[in-house]
């Protein structure tokens, strides 16, 4: 007789409505005891340094249109959302980002998110294990998307799953949400 146990974790970065679009309201929610656990334990201001990712980036990293610099006091900071965990809200992030360098064009297609926690100089900070920038995608108005809800997402570039051992015989856990009903 083989047994198993199998333990569902949460993720390290969350975000409501699932399916966000350009226009949409997004609250995006870490939990510091995923990813790098950078800010794991941490009790101060928890800043966010920002951009996106739009049909212009040349590069994952080639964040456009961050409205403050790295390590700036002056950035927006999360809100405490429980032990380790701290969320931010976009309230439309085409019009978020329209900063005073010119901002999102309405004929720029907004395609991440790209984001990260931080203490206040940017000495501690909240990613992905292997240290890379964490993202949220960003869905068309009329997306049909189907996203698996587990095993749990890493929010890398390219969105992938946390790895799940299962053995032969035994039932994988999957749960999915779809963007519509038809």
């Amino acid at each position: 007789v083989i047994s198993f146990q199998f333990s569902l974790h949460a993720q390290l970065l969350t975000w409501s409505p699932q399916f966000p679009a350009d226009n949409s309201s997004i609250t995006i929610t870490v939990d510091a005891t995923k990813g790098n656990k950078g800010l794991q334990g941490f009790s101060g201001t928890v800043y966010m340094h920002l951009g996106v990712i739009t049909n212009l980036s040349a590069t994952p990293t080639a964040w456009r249109y961050v409205p403050t610099t790295w390590g700036s006091t002056t950035a927006p900071t999360a809100t405490p959302a429980g032990t380790n965990k701290w969320a931010f809200t976009i309230n439309n992030p085409r019009a978020y980002f329209n900063s005073a360098a010119g901002g999102v064009p309405a004929g720029e297609t907004i395609l991440r998110i790209a984001l990260i926690f931080r203490n206040a100089d940017g000495s501690i900070s909240q990613r992905n294990e292997d240290g890379s920038d964490m993202y949220v995608p960003i869905y068309p108005a009329s997306s049909n998307s189907i996203v698996f809800t587990t095993p749990a997402l890493i929010p890398y570039y390219n969105l992938t799953y946390e790895a799940v051992n299962v053995t032969l015989g035994q039932a994988l856990p999957l749960a999915a949400v779809a963007s519509n009903t038809t």
